[in-house]
C-alpha cells in the first residue's frame, strides 16, 4: 500500500511545559460500534474514530503539539465522506470542520486547525492520505480515559480505512517509542438501511371484570417501516393481583416485527376492575301469608344472585313492616362492595277466624213479681291465631233481664283482621208462679128444672202476672146425695194452676118423665110387612129426658112366625 503525506495548514506549536510522560497512541474505537470489519449506517448517520492516548501517571499534561491522520478508501468505493461540526462542550470553540475533545481534556484550552484547501466533499483517491488537525493546550485530568474523537459522515457504502495516526512535530517524544499502528479498515454497509418498525401502543385499558379485553376491546398497536409492512403481535404477562376496585393488571407486550427480523416492542397496560354490581337472577316474588305462618326465606323465597367477579356474591336481606305489610330488601353483595338490591313484599293477611266456645243451656225460675229473671252467664277467652286479645260480644249480654220462655243468645267473636266466630246457647226463664182465682162462682141450690150449666150456675175468673189468656175449665163430680162439685181450674201457659170449688145442689126429682106420643098398638103382619119402628119424644118436670128404643125377636113354630117386642124407655136426669 503506497502512503503519500499531505499536511495542509498543519500548526506547529510549541511546548511550553512538559513533565516527564509515557502515552500510547491508538485507534481505540469506532462509532457506531462495528461487527466485525462492518459498520450499518443510516441516512445522516454518523461514524466515530476516536484517537486514544493513554497517559502515563507522571505528569498527564500535554501542552502542545501536532497530530496527523491519515484516512482514505482503497478501491475509491467511498466517494463522498464528510466531517461533521462539533464544538467544544462549553461552547467556546466550534468549527464546521473540527475535532472533538472527550474526556477529561480541558475544553477551554482546545484549539483545532482544519486545512481550508480541502472541503472534504470530494472522491477519495486510492491510498491518498489527509493530515489534519491540530492540538493545543491538551490537559487532561483523567489520562487513563483521554482521546480525540473525529466525527465522519459517509456519503455512500464503500470501505474506510484509517491508515496512520501520526504525532508530528514536537510532541512526537510523548508517546513510547518506537509506537506502531497497524492500518484498520471496515465496511460501511447500506447508506439508508432498514431499521426497526417503529411502534406506537393503544393507550392503557381499563376495562370490567368478566368482559373482554381482547385487542378488539383495549385497541391495536399501530407500526410503520418505511421499507416493509410489520406484523403486529402481542403477548400478555401473567395477571398481577390488584385490591378492589382493582381485580388484577396485565402488561401486554406489542411487538412489530419486521421481514428481517427486526422488532420494535411497547407495553399496553391492561386493568381489570370490578365497578359492576351484582345481578339477581332470582328475586322472590311478592306473597301473602297467614299471620301465624313463619316469613323465612325458606318458605317465603329465596333470592339468588349471580356476578363476573365474584361466584359467590353475598345475599342478605332486612325487613321494616308497616301494618300488615313487610317490605324485604334482598341485598346483593360481591367481593368489592358493589351491590343491587331487590324489593319483596310479604303481606300478613288473617283469614281465620277465631274458636270459640259457648256456656251451656242455662234454665231459671222467674223472680217473684216478674215475668223474668236477670240472668249472669261467663264466656270462655276465644283464641286465635293471630289476635291475643279477641272482642267478644253476646246479644242479648251477660246481666241481661231475660223474659219469660227461652231466648237464644248469640255469642261472636271478631279478631282484629275483622274474622268471626259465633255460637248459641239458650236462657230459658220458667215461670213457676200460678194464677189468682179472682172469682169462684158461689154455691147454688137449683130448682127442679133449672140447669146446672155455667151459664146458670156462673164463670170463675182468674188472673196472672204474665199470662193475660188464662185457660179457665171446670168439672163436675158425680153427684153424691144430689151435690155435684164443680172445680173450677184456671192454667197459665207455662202449666202454673189455681183452683176454686162450687157446690151445687140438684133439685129433687122422683116423678118419671111422660112420653109425648102414645105407645104404638100391638100389630099383627106379614112377615114382609114389618112396619118401621115409631120415634118417640117424652118429657120431664125436671129436666131433659133421653128416649132409648130396643127391638127382642121370639121365634113361633112355623119357620116365619116371629114376635117382635120393641121397648122405648124416656129416662130424666135423676134416672126417672
Amino acid at each position: 500500500m503506497r502512503s503519500i503525506w499531505l499536511t495542509f495548514g498543519l500548526f506547529c506549536l510549541v511546548i511550553l511545559t512538559f513533565g516527564q510522560a509515557n502515552a500510547v497512541l491508538e485507534v481505540k474505537a469506532i462509532s457506531p460500534e462495528a461487527t466485525g470489519d462492518a459498520i450499518t449506517l443510516a441516512a445522516a448517520d454518523s461514524f466515530h474514530v476516536d484517537i486514544w492516548m493513554k497517559v502515563g501517571d507522571g505528569d498527564p499534561d500535554l501542552t502542545g503539539g501536532s497530530m496527523a491522520f491519515g484516512f482514505y478508501s482503497p478501491d475509491g468505493s467511498i466517494s463522498n465522506i464528510s466531517h461533521l461540526t462539533v464544538s467544544t462542550a462549553d461552547g467556546t470553540l466550534s468549527s464546521t470542520k473540527s475535532v472533538e475533545m472527550l474526556n477529561g481534556f480541558y475544553p477551554s484550552l482546545f484549539f483545532a486547525s482544519i486545512p481550508l484547501e480541502n472541503s472534504w466533499d470530494g472522491s477519495l483517491p486510492d491510498t491518498m492520505t489527509y493530515a489534519f488537525a491540530g492540538l493545543s493546550g491538551m490537559t487532561s485530568s483523567h489520562p487513563d480515559q483521554a482521546y480525540i474523537r473525529f466525527n465522519f459522515r459517509a456519503g455512500n457504502d464503500g470501505i474506510f480505512c484509517v491508515e496512520d495516526v501520526h504525532a508530528g512535530g514536537d510532541i512526537d517524544w510523548l508517546f513510547d517509542r518506537p509506537y506502531t499502528f497497524t492500518p484498520q479498515c471496515w465496511t460501511i454497509g447500506d447508506y439508508s438501511p432498514d431499521f426497526p418498525p417503529e411502534i406506537t401502543c393503544p393507550a392503557d385499558a381499563e376495562v370490567e371484570c368478566g368482559g373482554p379485553y381482547d385487542p378488539s376491546v383495549t385497541g391495536t398497536a399501530t407500526a410503520t417501516d418505511d421499507n416493509d409492512t410489520p406484523v403486529i403481535t402481542f403477548s400478555d404477562s401473567s395477571p398481577v393481583p390488584g385490591s378492589c376496585p382493582t381485580i388484577m393488571t396485565i402488561t401486554r407486550t406489542w411487538t412489530a416485527t419486521d421481514s428481517k427480523d427486526q422488532s420494535s416492542s411497547c407495553d399496553q397496560l391492561i386493568t381489570i376492575v370490578d365497578n359492576t354490581a351484582p345481578v339477581f337472577t332470582t328475586c322472590p316474588g311478592d306473597v301473602t301469608v297467614e299471620c301465624d305462618t313463619d316469613i323465612d326465606p325458606s318458605i317465603t323465597g329465596q333470592a339468588f344472585a349471580s356476578d363476573e367477579c365474584d361466584d359467590t356474591p353475598e345475599v342478605t336481606y332486612t325487613d321494616s313492616q308497616v301494618d300488615d305489610v313487610i317490605t324485604r330488601t334482598w341485598t346483593a353483595t360481591d367481593a368489592c362492595d358493589n351491590s343491587a338490591t331487590c324489593i319483596q313484599t310479604i303481606t300478613i293477611d288473617d283469614t281465620t277466624p277465631p274458636s270459640l266456645t259457648c256456656p251451656a243451656d242455662i234454665e231459671v225460675d222467674n223472680e217473684t213479681g216478674t215475668c223474668g229473671a236477670t240472668v249472669n252467664f261467663t264466656i270462655d277467652p276465644a283464641s286465635d291465631n293471630c289476635d291475643a286479645s279477641v272482642d267478644i260480644v253476646a246479644d242479648p249480654a251477660s246481666g241481661t233481664v231475660f223474659g219469660l220462655g227461652t231466648t237464644l243468645v248469640t255469642v261472636t267473636a271478631t279478631d282484629d283482621a275483622g274474622n268471626q266466630a259465633a255460637c248459641t246457647f239458650n236462657v230459658t226463664v220458667n215461670d213457676v208462679e200460678a194464677p189468682t182465682i179472682t172469682f169462684c162462682p158461689e154455691d147454688i141450690i137449683l130448682n127442679c128444672g133449672d140447669s146446672n150449666h155455667p151459664d146458670n150456675t156462673g164463670y170463675a175468673t182468674a188472673t196472672d202476672l204474665c199470662d193475660d189468656a188464662l185457660d179457665i175449665i171446670w168439672s163436675d163430680s158425680e153427684p153424691i146425695d144430689n151435690v155435684i162439685t164443680r172445680t173450677w181450674t184456671a192454667t197459665d201457659d207455662y202449666g202454673n194452676t189455681a183452683t176454686c170449688e162450687q157446690l151445687i145442689t140438684l133439685a129433687v126429682d122422683d116423678e118419671p118423665p111422660v112420653f109425648v106420643e102414645a105407645c104404638p098398638a100391638d100389630v099383627a103382619v106379614e112377615c114382609d110387612q114389618i112396619p118401621e119402628a115409631a120415634t118417640m119424644t117424652a118429657t120431664d118436670n125436671c129436666g131433659d129426658v133421653t128416649v132409648t128404643y130396643t127391638e127382642v125377636r121370639t121365634d113361633g113354630n112355623c119357620d116365619y112366625s116371629y114376635t117382635l117386642v120393641r121397648t122405648w124407655t124416656a129416662e130424666d136426669n135423676s134416672g126417672n
